[in-house]
């Protein structure tokens, strides 16, 4: 008790208990670089940079004169599988423009609400949900083609 009690402010020096800050350790920096090189040859392997995948692409093509064009399964089976995903893409487009009802619903509840975040955010998903139903519609647009001209060429055999 031989020293009063202070109150610590800028002209005062630093008490007696207080350390110096240091930075982070050596180990942890170490560690942490480690890490991130993992990742990255996490990533490069999924790319395919590594591994069979580099070996597959080195090996010698076939000539041209040699290769004979294999069919995996017949005309038949390939009407039946474009038809499916005829009606798959139609299902899908189907709940695009669902749920694009449901947001355009769900907008003037959050316009009334003071939330203009979330109804920017919904403005967005609007968007990206006309761009996705667009493109499925254009797909949608050339399996009809695909399918007509497999169902053309099934008739000639």
């Amino acid at each position: 008790m031989n020293q009063p009690y202070l109150i610590a402010g800028s002209g005062s020096p630093p008490g007696p208990y207080v350390t110096p800050r240091r930075g982070p350790s050596p180990m942890l920096k170490i560690l942490v670089v480690v890490w991130l090189l993992g990742g990255i040859v996490g990533v490069a392997w999924a790319m395919g940079l590594f591994g069979a995948n580099s070996t597959a692409s080195s090996a010698a093509p076939v000539p041209e004169a040699t290769a004979v064009p294999r069919h995996a399964i017949s005309v038949e089976d390939l009407l039946h599988h474009v038809e499916d995903v005829k009606t798959k893409l139609d299902d899908t487009t189907a709940r695009l423009r669902r749920a694009e009802g449901l947001i355009g619903q769900t907008l003037p509840t959050l316009e009334r609400n003071y939330l203009p975040l979330e109804r920017r955010r919904l403005g967005d998903a609007v968007s990206i949900t006309e761009a996705a139903r667009r493109d499925l519609e254009v797909t949608r647009q050339e399996i009809d083609l695909i399918l007509n001209s497999l169902k053309k060429e099934y008739e000639l055999k």
